[in-house]
């Protein structure tokens, strides 16, 4: 349910394969966990209880906001702020929460519960447009942090992408449907149904682009 934040520049807290299997930090998570054995009630929560162990083990600077205890993160995605080398950081969990804070002091800004699990995530100039379960498409203005939620179909995203410039995203669901989503005029002004199951999509100035698992590639102008 954590994010971390890691500086690439910094290793004078953490090493470069602090998150490697094989690296000195999980070795050192590994020796304290032999030396005190977590003990509980029920075995399911063993594994649990031993990641929280690690987590209290991390340099504090690298806690992030948390979602819901045990929670799946399913996205962690940066965008630009004003200040270039503070980026915001958005995260969606299966807690249904999407979080948006900046990468330097995890001041949050945004942190909402949804009806729907939040799947995937995208951006452009202006907006957020997350893709959630049951159909569900949310749009969150980056100024204001104001959100709407819009519905296309009732089956879960998988796949979005927005145009870096204007008004336009795609989005791909398990029922192999791709949509391509005009939020000034909000409607959808492109549909394509997929033999195969969706791999990825996207978006283009005129037109979007979904690939199969099998490879082909399917051109959805708008």
């Amino acid at each position: 349910s954590n994010v971390f934040t890691l500086r690439l520049d910094d290793f004078t807290s953490w090493k470069e394969d602090t998150f490697s299997f094989e690296g000195e930090f999980f070795n050192e998570v590994g020796r304290f966990l032999e030396e005190n054995p977590v003990e509980c009630e029920d075995w399911e929560d063993e594994h649990f209880e031993e990641e929280l162990v690690m987590l209290s083990m991390l340099p504090k600077h690298l806690a992030h906001s948390e979602h819901m205890k045990f929670t799946y993160v399913d996205f962690v995605k940066l965008y630009e702020s004003e200040d270039k080398n503070n980026p915001f950081v958005i995260s969606g969990g299966r807690d249904r929460r999407i979080i948006i804070s900046d990468f330097n002091s995890h001041k949050v800004y945004f942190d909402e519960t949804f009806e729907n699990v939040p799947r995937c995530c995208s951006h452009n100039a202006e907006k957020i447009f997350v893709g959630c379960d049951k159909g569900d498409i949310v749009i969150i203005d980056k100024s204001t942090f104001e959100s709407t939620i819009i519905s296309l179909g009732d089956v879960n995203f998988k796949h979005i992408d927005a145009l870096a410039e204007g008004n336009y995203f795609v989005a791909g669901n398990y029922d192999n449907a791709v949509f391509c989503f005009d939020t000034e005029k909000m409607e959808v002004v492109g549909f394509e149904q997929l033999d195969e199951r969706i791999k990825d999509v996207k978006i283009l100035k005129h037109n979007a682009v979904a690939l199969g698992n099998d490879g082909s590639m399917v051109n959805i102008e708008f």
